[in-house]
C-alpha cells in the first residue's frame, strides 16, 4: 500500500470538523496510515497553524474557524455564572 503525505492524511482527519484536539488528530491518522510518530504530526499541526490552514483553540485543541468565540459577559451574569471578586 501506498503511504500519503501526511498532510493529506491529517486533512483526511480533519476534514469537516470545527474543532478537534491534537490527541484526536493522532489516533485517527494512526488509523489511517501506521507510524506517524506524535512529533511529526505535532510539527505538521503547528505548521499548518502558522501558515493559516487552521487555529489554534487552546490546550491541544485547533479549529478551522479562524474568528474567536467571545462569550457575552450578560449572557453569562444572567445564568449567574458571573464570579465577583
Amino acid at each position: 500500500m501506498k503511504k500519503k503525505a501526511i498532510t493529506s492524511v491529517i486533512q483526511e482527519v480533519i476534514a469537516g470538523k470545527k474543532y478537534f484536539s491534537v490527541d484526536a488528530v493522532k489516533k485517527s491518522a494512526n488509523k489511517i496510515q501506521r507510524g506517524i510518530k506524535p512529533a511529526t504530526i505535532n510539527q505538521y499541526l503547528y505548521n499548518m497553524k502558522e501558515t493559516g490552514d487552521l487555529y489554534d483553540a487552546g490546550r491541544g485543541w485547533y479549529s478551522s474557524i479562524a474568528e474567536v468565540f467571545q462569550v457575552s459577559v450578560k449572557s453569562l451574569d444572567q445564568l449567574g455564572l458571573m464570579v465577583r471578586g
